[in-house]
């Protein structure tokens, strides 16, 4: 029996890119520790983004629909009859495709968002795979890739406001406030997210 930490992937795959996560096992995952954004799945390193629910949700219904499957074909571990044991088997089995065909599925719209991202800042997540940590810590970057390439130390905000940015920087100032508006879901931060799109 296996004892220690294992990685669980790929969750929300698209260009390489996905979401894992790391379970603390006894045999097999009980403990979820945490969620990680793999940026490139030949590397064991990815941005922290908190416990993504989904994830959890996908792999504890696998987990349970294999335990329940192999009790209820076990003999004389229920003495329900035959009938009932494989019905409810197949419901587990049914259940669980379905909950994971809902989870895994993303949007074209999330699709062309994540590509878009990718081709910007290189990392195709969206905000809402992550806890508000990861999205301020990565905002927090665009921003200093901005002041970068403007070469100021000028509150971002001031220079969305006076304008003070070219063509070159839209795409940037897309993916900024991608995040920002997912941390400040105000209707400003809403309006300008779709400005820059």
């Amino acid at each position: 029996m296996r004892i220690g930490f294992i990685t669980i992937r790929p969750y929300k795959k698209l260009n390489n890119q996905f979401i894992g996560t790391q379970f603390f096992i006894l045999g097999i995952p009980l403990f979820p520790i945490k969620s990680f954004f793999f940026v490139d799945h030949l590397s064991d390193r990815g941005i922290d983004i908190g416990l993504n629910w989904k994830h959890l949700l996908k792999i504890y219904s696998i987990i349970l629909t294999i335990i329940f499957t192999i009790l209820l074909l076990i003999p004389y571990v229920t003495y329900w009859n035959a009938g009932l044991r494989v019905g409810l088997v197949l419901f587990f089995i049914l259940s669980t495709v379905l909950l994971l065909l809902r989870f895994d599925r993303m949007t074209e719209k999330d699709k062309e968002i994540r590509i878009f991202l990718g081709e910007i800042i290189g990392v195709n997540a969206l905000p809402q795979y992550m806890n508000d940590l990861a999205k301020m810590l990565l905002r927090n970057k665009f921003v200093i890739t901005l002041k970068a390439m403007l070469n100021t130390k000028e509150n971002w905000k001031i220079l969305v406001k006076n304008r003070s940015y070219s063509e070159a920087e839209v795409p940037l100032l897309f993916a900024i406030y991608t995040y920002e508006s997912a941390l400040n879901p105000t209707l400003e931060n809403q309006n300008l997210r779709q400005y820059f799109l």
